[in-house]
């Protein structure tokens, strides 16, 4: 296949709306000689719906007289965009207020005007904005800013600034470079007020108001700022921003939240003069060591991990890695910032500082659900080219911390099944809860119609020990640690076929792998305990695949039974926790899930399927159960997927008896209804002997 420029199989981003795609297909030769080949045209259409989404925020201590306005790109609707070229947006500043700083990212501002007639800035971008779904922060990891001050001779007290709109253009792939609007985007700051001449604060936000247990994307985020008047002649020596498990209080917090990594981004002006920045942190083993001393740059990530963990620099994106001696624990940081050029006059600080939340004490593992909220104070402190100080200023953050399982489970499945030929399907499980490890713990995994466990193989464990960093571990071993047995799961509205469910009840307490004092693995929430489950595949399985729409799906639920965790969620992160939609869990709504969906191949033939079902309603497969004396019903289906028309097929059913040889009789109880078009039914009565 090609297109009107050769390419073959271009990539969705080269794309454009309008652009004419060609297609062509060559069959095999024929016994002519000739090989049969056919072309079409068609115009690819794609939409172009983004949106500027545009905040806007005060920084601590400015009486809201300081407004940092951020820029982020989304596109509108559940459509995949059109990607998109050479980003601009237009962004008017008001006469009378003054652009303080602004932050690039990964573009560039130009900004053009002064005080006294207003200001046009214009961030323009030239790399690929893809339209796949994710939005600017995601590409760029940082985002656009201006911080704008609005003076009080300008701009009254007690009345907000005036709404700030932002534009957008850019251009697609076409060659003749067409342009495209965004929806624009406005923001407005909070209402002003008046206050000391310099700026000077900090604050901290815990975004969400509850964390889970056990949750690796809690975090929280800490501004600092000073901002000198225009007619101030102070400069910035130092200002220093601290984070501290011996001050204010914060033992509690510190013991309940384990530091994964911290970003820090500046401001411009604290980047071009070329500041020294210095972070330095300590532990439970050690005092105040030094993380990072060099020269600023917009933004710096340091993670901190026990020494031989992995995954996590890569999964992060993490510039440096610190490493911790096993037992070591992260009790505080500090982040300075020198200039020994005395040229500052505003600093604006971010620091997000992302972990884990834990319900058990990291230090002592004691385990108290009394805990229902945490605080944390940060302190900062600005030192000037003269030698005086400012008062050191604090902010406060609570969060709630609600018990949590992060259990996880993957199944890992072929693309394809055939029919009559045996396969294997793979089955993970992990727990990363925090220092806690899981009693109960049931693991589930539903097979599609038709497709079963292979008893004779039986499930096994694809090793004895997990791999690095967790040698020390053991494999829970089917049989001596795994209850290990089969269900049936009826039919429902969205699959019309009963299926079997491979249970997996672990008899002892499930090992956590995260702790404050071991190494770990980033991704091991993609794998874990890893085991085999051998399936034979029917033709019903074929039959059924038909039957719901070529689909073929195969689901693994995780969740625990034991009622020692009554008051906890099981939850792990984004579309991994979905609805019990087969009440697995009778104490949950929502559990821990993972899909996969495979296709059932037929190798050519007349396929005749046979499956069964128990009680009404609850869907046929190729086993079900039923009680002596009751009705079961069976459901004989014939397909052709050879190459030509089959003329009259005859089927024989003898229901005399089942399983061969067995003493399990059967009797016709109701009518047998046929499918439209066949020609009749004939009965014979069988010797039951």
């Amino acid at each position: 296949m090609t297109n009107s420029n050769d390419e073959v199989f271009a990539k969705d981003h080269d794309r454009y709306d309008g652009e004419i795609l060609q297609g062509t297909i060559v069959g095999s030769e024929t016994v002519s000689g000739k090989i049969p080949h056919s072309e079409q045209n068609t115009t690819l259409h794609g939409t172009t719906n983004y949106v500027v989404n545009k905040t806007a925020t005060t920084s601590p201590g400015s009486t809201n007289r300081l407004v940092t306005y951020t820029f982020n790109i989304n596109r509108i609707g559940s459509q995949k965009e059109i990607t998109l070229q050479n980003l601009k947006l237009e962004d008017n500043i008001p006469a009378g207020a003054i652009i303080k700083s602004s932050k690039n990212a990964g573009g560039k501002w130009t900004i053009t005007g002064d005080q006294g007639t207003g200001w046009k800035a214009t961030w323009e971008r030239d790399k690929r904005f893809y339209g796949a779904g994710n939005p600017l922060s995601a590409q760029d990891t940082t985002l656009p800013n201006l911080v704008v001050e609005y003076p009080e001779d300008k701009f009254p007290d007690n009345e907000k600034p005036p709404k700030n709109n932002v534009t957008m253009t850019a251009h697609d792939n076409n060659p003749n470079e067409t342009i495209f609007e965004g929806k624009p985007g406005e923001a407005q700051g909070l209402p002003l007020s008046s206050g000391e001449d310099d700026s000077t604060g900090i604050s901290k936000e815990i975004l969400t108001g509850t964390w889970l247990s056990g949750s690796t994307y809690s975090s929280y985020v800490i501004n600092g700022n000073f901002m000198a008047d225009g007619n101030s002649d102070k400069r910035i020596k130092n200002m220093t921003i601290e984070d501290n498990k011996d001050l204010f209080g914060n033992d509690v917090f510190w013991e309940h939240f384990l530091i994964s990594n911290m970003k820090i981004e500046l401001n411009d002006q604290v980047v071009t003069d070329s500041t020294d920045v210095k972070v330095t942190y300590k532990t439970n083993k050690n005092s105040w060591k030094s993380a990072s001393s060099a020269k600023a740059k917009t933004s710096l990530s340091i993670g901190f991990h026990i020494k031989g963990s992995i995954n996590y620099n890569k999964s992060d994106g993490t510039d440096l890695s610190i490493d911790l001696e096993p037992g070591e624990i992260i009790t505080g940081w500090k982040i300075s910032i020198d200039n020994e050029k005395n040229e500052i006059d505003s600093e604006q600080v971010k620091v997000t500082v992302n972990g884990t939340a834990s319900i058990i004490n990291i230090f002592d593992k004691t385990h108290d659900l009394n805990v229902k909220s945490i605080h944390n104070t940060a302190s900062q402190n600005v030192e000037f080219d003269d030698g005086s100080k400012t008062d050191e200023k604090t902010d406060k953050a609570t969060v709630n911390l609600k018990p949590n399982l992060n259990l996880n489970t993957v199944v890992s499945i072929p693309s394809s099944l055939t029919v009559g030929k045996n396969n294997n399907f793979t089955v993970y499980a992990s727990n990363v809860t925090t220092e806690e490890d899981v009693d109960g713990v049931v693991m589930k995994v539903v097979l599609p119609a038709g497709i079963s466990l292979d008893t004779s193989v039986g499930v096994t464990a694809a090793s004895e020990k997990l791999g690095a960093p967790y040698e020390n571990i053991d494999v829970p071993q089917p049989g001596e640690d795994i209850n290990i047995y089969t269900e049936m799961l009826s039919a429902n509205d969205d699959y019309k076929s009963s299926r079997q469910v491979v249970v997996f009840k672990f008899k002892k307490e499930f090992a956590t792998l995260l702790t404050a004092d071991n190494a770990s693995d980033r991704n091991i929430v993609d794998s874990g305990f890893k085991y085999n489950i051998p399936v034979k595949v029917t033709q019903v399985a074929y039959d059924a695949f038909l039957e719901n729409n070529k689909l073929a799906p195969v689901e693994s639920w995780i969740t625990t039974d034991s009622a020692k965790y009554k008051d906890y969620s099981v939850s792990a992160y984004g579309s991994r926790n979905h609805i019990d939609t087969h009440n697995f869990d009778e104490s949950r709504e929502s559990i821990v899930w993972s899909n996969k969906f495979t296709q059932i191949i037929n190798q050519g033939n007349l396929v005749l399927a046979k499956s069964v079902e128990g009680d009404a309603n609850t869907g046929f497969s190729d086993q079900a159960t039923v009680e002596n004396g009751n009705t079961a019903t069976w459901k004989l289906a014939l397909n052709n997927t050879l190459s030509t028309v089959v003329d009259k097929p005859v089927i024989f059913d003898d229901f005399s008896k089942i399983n061969g040889d067995s003493k399990f009789t059967t009797s016709l109880r109701g009518p047998v209804i046929v499918s439209e078009g066949s020609d009749r039914i004939l009965f014979k009565r069988c010797d039951s002997k």
